[in-house]
């Protein structure tokens, strides 16, 4: 091979692989966990949440009759996907039919409306195949919308945990999550609000209601409790608990139940613990169904993420 042929075929070489590179290299990642809006916290007694705080959390509604009743909360994952809990999206009786949810996008108060609010429809819903409304296990769905989503200043993706998916670095850390759950008051709150969740060994949380979650409490879930009557509640459900590190947010639980009063199942008991699905445990299914270029590079993060959860 002469000197010319080498330099041809080392030149095609370096092309094919700079193509290689700007299709799926660093540059060509969807950016997310990150705010737009520069800012100064299922909610129980939460801080109102700003404009623009948590662009990805996402809200659920229910067509009943013809008209839209809140439901769930969620986290937007990518350009058209909602990551929230199954039971938001499920009947007894099945999944609820696509044109029977609506989402929408960048909302912090239920009754007022702004120009920034996204709606959209939803095109297909996916339920993780083995979710047992008996058992509330493998609590978790992605909800896939009709059109694409513009992100913005106040619409924003969340980033996956594809980080250590083992429970113990956050046990003691604190979560934050995000919803319009009821109130002290038990009324469904009018304004997003967030608080801070801390993360509870697994056995102590059996021991504080063997009742509750001796049964229930499995392996791919994780169970957090908040201070002073601060808890997930009744419309938190499906919305995420998000960790900070290194200047990114990433959704590591999704809000799938707590304790009923003894007084009235129906209603959440804002003294007991929370149990959230750990999406971590569910990064291989999740990503069937997402843009790969939102994955977080961990080799990013590896060196330091459990000591920066905050």
């Amino acid at each position: 091979m002469s000197y010319n042929q080498l330099w041809k075929v080392v030149l095609v070489s370096c092309v094919i692989i700079r193509a290689v590179s700007s299709t799926f290299g660093m540059d060509d990642r969807i950016e997310c966990g990150r705010r737009k809006l520069k800012t100064v916290f299922l909610i129980r007694n939460g801080n109102d949440a700003i404009v623009g705080h948590w662009p990805w959390h996402a809200t659920i509604f229910h067509l009943k009759g013809k008209e839209l009743e809140y439901a769930c909360g969620g986290s937007i994952l990518d350009q058209n996907t909602i990551l929230t809990a199954a039971h938001c999206v499920t009947r007894v009786s099945g999944v609820i039919h696509r044109r029977h949810i609506y989402v929408q996008l960048g909302r912090i108060e239920l009754k007022q409306e702004q120009d920034y609010i996204q709606s959209h429809d939803v095109q297909e819903i996916f339920v993780h195949p083995k979710f047992s409304q008996k058992s509330i296990a493998h609590d978790i769905a992605l909800v896939k919308l009709a059109s694409n989503i513009t992100f913005t200043k106040y619409v924003q993706p969340v980033c996956i945990w594809n980080l250590n998916d083992q429970e113990n670095p956050i046990i003691g850390k604190n979560g934050t999550i995000v919803g319009f759950g009821l109130t002290e008051n038990d009324t469904v709150s009018d304004r997003l609000k967030n608080a801070l969740i801390g993360i509870v060994d697994p056995l102590q949380c059996i021991e504080s209601d063997r009742g509750a979650f001796g049964h229930l409490l499995t392996s791919e879930m994780i169970c957090g409790k908040g201070q002073n009557g601060v808890s997930a509640c009744n419309g938190d459900s499906g919305g995420g608990m998000f960790f900070e590190i290194n200047g990114k947010w990433f959704v590591r639980g999704l809000v799938s139940f707590t304790p009923g009063r003894e007084n009235n199942s129906h209603l959440c008991d804002g003294n007991k613990n929370t149990v959230f699905t750990d999406v971590a445990k569910y990064e291989g299914w999740i990503t069937q169904y997402v843009d790969l270029r939102l994955l977080h590079d961990p080799n990013d993060l590896i060196v330091e993420h459990d000591e920066r959860l905050k």
